[in-house]
């Protein structure tokens, strides 16, 4: 029988019936849990663990805590399966993705989609079947992080979230998938080559995200030298950046307090006159490319390697297409 090591992470809300919405806080709530789905127990042998030290799964110390136990357990059992928020499903599998590169065995992320709307909460009714398809994707032996809900097995740089409820609340940017569970587990990507596997451990968030670009003053503080701040991410507008201007502000403020200045967008950029000082970045997800600059800060501070290691493709990261829009 095959052995799955099962994380809870958040994202453990279950429903039943007479007994209504299960969660798992602490160790003593798992057997209870456990008992709603009797199938996982026949499915696998299940070990557990909790990682909860607070509300902030995402927090440094949160997400070094379960890096670290999913290196030390992975290579006891045939896969890990890690229960999360749904909200920041995409955030943590990047995050994952890119410290565990090319894993020996699968590492699955799915949860509970539990919506609070004014006195009433609505339950996922799909979370058994997540969890039932998840411990069949172990078996499957996808040696991949992989996100699983509803119908569809997605790698985390194509995830994005497209529905607040429903079956499938997650697609891939390019309507390419993993594998999809209809009355059976059908692989899609059987051309996946993966690499030798490498974990990592180090990370560094000293960057901000900005969805438009502030004024001047605030951009002179925000470009301090001594701030610490590595960089900083604006997301432009589709097929331009912005005012010559403002660029040129930025462009010389970057280069006198040594930051490194990239611009964003999903699809792509027509013009741009300082491609060769700031950086432009496109058919990629924001959570992916979060989760690429902090685990390049986490290699290396050289602002030339940053650059090159930004634009260079290194874990088929970026879309082949750009994004369907609808």
């Amino acid at each position: 029988m095959k052995k799955i090591f099962l994380i809870f992470y958040g994202g453990a809300g279950l429903y039943d019936k007479k007994t209504g919405l299960k969660f798992v806080e602490k160790y003593e709530d798992i057997y209870d849990w456990l008992k709603l789905i009797p199938e996982l127990s026949i499915m696998a042998d299940i070990d557990y663990t909790i990682i909860d030290k607070n509300k902030d799964l995402l927090s440094r110390e949160n997400i070094i805590e379960l890096l670290i136990t999913i290196s030390e357990n992975l290579p006891k059992y045939d896969g890990i399966i890690i229960l999360h928020e749904v909200d920041s499903i995409p955030m943590l599998a990047n995050t994952i993705f890119w410290q565990i590169q090319s894993p020996e065995k699968p590492i699955i992320i799915t949860g509970a989609n539990t919506i609070e709307k004014q006195s009433q909460i609505i339950p996922d009714m799909s979370f058994k079947a997540n969890l039932i398809n998840a411990f069949q994707l172990v078996e499957s032996k996808i040696n991949r992080v992989s996100v699983i809900y509803g119908s569809r097995v997605i790698c985390p740089t194509r995830l994005k979230r497209t529905e607040l409820l429903g079956l499938n609340i997650f697609d891939s940017v390019n309507k390419k998938y993993i594998a999809r569970i209809d009355f059976g587990l059908s692989i899609e990507d059987k051309n996946h080559k993966p690499k030798e596997s490498e974990y990592y451990s180090k990370f560094d968030r000293h960057f901000v995200f900005f969805k438009t670009i502030p004024g001047i003053k605030i951009l002179e503080q925000l470009l301090e030298k001594d701030n610490g701040l590595n960089a900083i991410i604006f997301e432009a507008w589709e097929n331009q950046i912005t005012e010559r201007g403002k660029l040129i502000e930025l462009y010389k403020l970057g280069q006198k307090n040594n930051k490194i200045i990239i611009f964003y967008n999903q699809v792509g950029f027509a013009k741009n006159f300082f491609k060769h000082t700031i950086v432009t970045i496109s058919n990629i997800t924001p959570e992916c490319l979060n989760a690429k600059l902090s685990w390049i800060l986490g290699q290396t501070k050289n602002r030339t390697q940053i650059r090159e290691m930004l634009k260079k493709e290194i874990m088929n990261e970026f879309f082949e297409n750009p994004i369907d829009k609808n």
